[in-house]
């Protein structure tokens, strides 16, 4: 049965081709990864990890010059497609119940109806920029149903260690790669024609942009401490060390949102755990601050309010304009990016810095309306309660320290998004669903209801 399966997917892809080599392309790629996750389902979330690394390398225009594809666009779909076919095949389809199946399911229906009720309201908008928008809920609905990939996955301790250090090797690599950006390529200026920040002398390894690099970079390291606490030995030592070279990749992105979400990941991590480090932490800091000038300009040009600070400001009252002029069911989903343009915010919706408000919860509301926010809240009071409820109850060192790292990861992604729409970039909602699949699916494997 597996093998007809794959033979029609296989003939329709390449039915594709000849129609379109590029998607035709994409989807025997897909095709690929459904196999390995069907066999190995394990390895196809190492791949999707991995994947990771590669950032915004390998962008492939598509759907318009607004839309572009990215590694993961093509992996998720086969893994997400293999783990349902694999469970329909057994005769079981497991979506673990956890606090976030309700909440998920509550965001999808109404990203649904708040985006039919937006293009309503939209005229303007043209029927290839609603498909376009309309894709960008699916891609949300497959790095959520990444979760429930996952934590099926999971069943074992040794599994989810695994995957906790790939994510862990794809981060360093990240770091690495980022640092000899920074020495060969410092200057990113010769990228603004294609859309990117004109960012000098900071780090940004593969993904382009040091802000969200900063999120990410805080993220990994509240999580391997968190871990770290409750190890031993050389993997003790392996964990600490993971969490410097974030702190150093971090400091090194001159990220002030990155900073912000990396003081809030610390704080409810020492606090629950340790106050002493956090003593040790704030002295660290302040060594950072007061000996490197450029971590001083970047730290006092949030209390001048520098140009980047102005910016910031002017993207949160033109998404609060627009909230005014469509205060109950938002502009839908992905819209905003030609609201913006219609609007006067910007020039061009291909523009990266179109697509969402300097706030992912601004975002939210501007694009979903006031249910929409109370939705995705409900989601980030979910990812608390698994890890709270893991960090209390956990049975064994991997899942309490893990549960420890997520509630403090969780913190820390949710500050950053104040100032980063980094709640709906894609790697890190990526990082997100790995890292709370992988605790759910300990949970299990330890015999929680």
């Amino acid at each position: 049965m597996l093998s007809a399966a794959a033979l029609l997917v296989a003939v329709a892809a390449g039915l594709i081709v000849g129609v379109n080599p590029l998607l035709g392309s994409i989807a025997l790629c897909a095709v690929v990864i459904g196999i390995v996750v069907f066999t190995h389902p394990a390895a196809g979330i190492a791949i999707c990890v991995l994947s990771l690394i590669l950032g915004q390398l390998v962008r492939i225009p598509a759907f318009g010059t607004e839309g572009a594809i990215l590694p993961n666009d093509i992996i998720l779909p086969g893994l997400v497609a293999g783990w349902l076919l694999k469970g329909l095949l057994e005769r079981r389809v497991r979506f673990p119940s956890s606090p976030l199946s309700w909440s998920i399911g509550a965001m999808l229906v109404v990203f649904i109806l708040t985006f039919v009720a937006g293009i309503a309201q939209l005229p303007f908008l043209t029927t290839h920029e609603q498909f376009v928008a309309a894709l960008y809920i699916i891609r949300w609905l497959e790095y959520a149903l990444l979760f429930f990939v996952v934590a099926d996955t999971v069943r074992t301790q040794k599994t989810g260690a695994r995957l906790l250090w790939t994510l862990f090797i794809s981060a360093i690599i990240l770091a690495v790669l980022g640092f000899v950006q920074l020495k060969v390529f410092p200057d990113f200026s010769s990228m603004v024609p294609k859309g990117w920040d004109p960012h000098i002398g900071r780090l940004l390894s593969t993904w382009f942009d040091p802000n969200f690099l900063g999120g990410f970079f805080s993220f990994i390291a509240v999580v391997s401490a968190g871990i770290a606490f409750y190890a031993k030995g050389r993997q003790r030592i392996a964990l600490w060390a993971i969490a410097a070279l974030m702190f150093t990749g971090l400091v090194l992105t001159f990220s002030r949102s990155g900073y912000a979400a990396f003081i809030a990941g610390v704080t409810v991590l020492t606090f629950i755990k340790s106050r002493r480090l956090l003593f040790l932490l704030v002295v660290i800091a302040a060594l950072v601050v007061t000996s490197v000038p450029r971590v001083q300009e970047r730290v006092l040009g949030a209390f001048r309010i520098d140009e980047t600070a102005k910016t910031r400001i002017v993207s949160w009252q033109n998404a609060l304009s627009v909230v005014r002029d469509f205060p109950v069911t938002g502009i839908g989903y992905n819209t905003y990016r030609y609201v913006q343009v219609d609007y006067g915010f910007q020039r061009d919706a291909s523009e990266h810095s179109a697509g969402g408000s300097d706030s992912s919860l601004l975002t939210i509301l501007v694009t979903t309306g006031p249910v929409g926010l109370a939705a995705y809240l409900w989601i980030l009071w979910a990812y608390v309660s698994i890890a709270w409820q893991s960090y209390r109850r956990g049975t064994t060192p991997l899942t309490r320290g893990l549960g420890l790292g997520a509630l403090s990861a969780i913190a820390s992604v949710t500050a950053h998004s104040f100032f980063i729409n980094s709640l709906l970039f894609p790697h890190m909602m990526e990082t997100i669903a790995v890292v709370f699949g992988v605790l759910v699916g300990l949970r299990y494997a330890e015999g929680a209801p």
